[in-house]
């Protein structure tokens, strides 16, 4: 029966039904606790579950005026985190903080930006020194909720993934998988070790390389991330997130047509999927700028994808 219970989390899982998923893997590890693979799926599902936690978007802005510089500042952040450029937004909210610590409108929207980009202790930071000026303030009280749910799930991952990792030892998939709650609780020294242990027990399992990558890509180390979403690829030449993830770090670096190339094999592979549609879009935009300047055909429309397809979690 647990084997049933498992396979039913599975289809769930692969549908995106993740709350079903760990309903079943739930019991099945009710009926067997040392059923490691069981675990290792949780550990999955409740991972995909905290990256689906997302803030409620709704930027503080106030009427600017010329002596107002950090309402001039914050409302620039307010358009850069529009176009989803959330690590200029953050530069902005910040440097608005900066110039006035008082005042609470950049703090809210850092906390906002922070959480989008999986920096959850800033996030959670900001929303609670916001609150404290802000009790009433239902938003505020919401994303903090949704900040506290996400660790509470990566929690919950790494629970799973170790315990799967104690009863089988020399199952490289959990090691592997236990980078993505380590990175999302930015523990990247963790991480990375992690990973490497896996990779250590099978150098050909294609998520170790892919979750590799995650960690350096989740540091701005576009080099080393593109080498192991590369090797990666080579394991598994269909995985959209892989391609995607590669043509975000080639377009970093300002290699625009070899993202654009990254970015049409993950549409081929999915063509409905928004996320690799708006990076298509943005690195466009890169290299029209880069060709023809900053005009009307040059704008830049930001990155996106680091909320939801970093990640390169198999399931077993």
């Amino acid at each position: 029966m647990k084997i049933e219970y498992n396979k039913k989390g599975v289809s769930y899982s692969r549908r995106g039904y993740y709350r079903k998923a760990v309903d079943e893997f739930e019991k099945a590890i009710k009926l067997d606790p040392n059923f490691s693979v069981a675990y290792n799926n949780l550990g999955t599902a409740l991972c995909k579950i905290a990256l689906e936690e997302s803030p409620l978007v709704d930027f503080r802005q106030v009427a600017t005026h010329e002596s107002d510089k950090s309402a001039t500042i914050n409302q620039e952040g307010i358009q850069l985190a529009k176009k989803s450029c959330y690590d200029g937004a953050i530069e902005k909210f910040e440097y608005a903080l900066e110039l006035d610590d008082w005042f609470s409108p950049a703090r809210y929207n850092l906390g906002i930006c922070c959480f989008l980009r999986g920096r959850l202790k800033e996030a959670s930071y900001c929303f609670q020194k916001y609150g404290s000026h802000h009790p009433n303030d239902m938003a505020s009280v919401y994303n903090l909720r949704k900040v506290n749910l996400r660790f509470k799930l990566y929690y919950r991952a790494l629970s799973a993934f170790t315990t799967a990792i104690d009863l089988d030892p020399e199952d490289p998939s959990p090691y592997a998988n236990t980078a993505i709650p380590l990175v999302g609780l930015q523990m990247y020294d963790e991480a990375e070790r992690y990973v490497n242990k896996a990779l250590d027990l099978n150098p050909k399992l294609s998520s170790a390389h892919g979750n590799k990558g995650y960690v350096y890509m989740e540091q701005k180390e576009w080099a080393e991330a593109i080498s192991h979403f590369t090797r990666a690829l080579k394991l598994d030449p269909k995985s959209v997130e892989l391609w995607n993830n590669l043509g975000i770090c080639h377009a970093r670096i300002g290699q625009y047509r070899v993202a654009m190339r990254a970015l049409k094999k993950a549409s081929s592979l999915d063509n409905k999927n928004e996320a690799v549609f708006k990076n298509r879009e943005a690195v466009r935009n890169l290299l029209h700028r880069k060709l023809f300047g900053a005009g009307a055909v040059g704008r830049y429309l930001g990155i996106v994808g680091a909320e939801s397809n970093y990640n390169s979690l198999v399931f077993v």
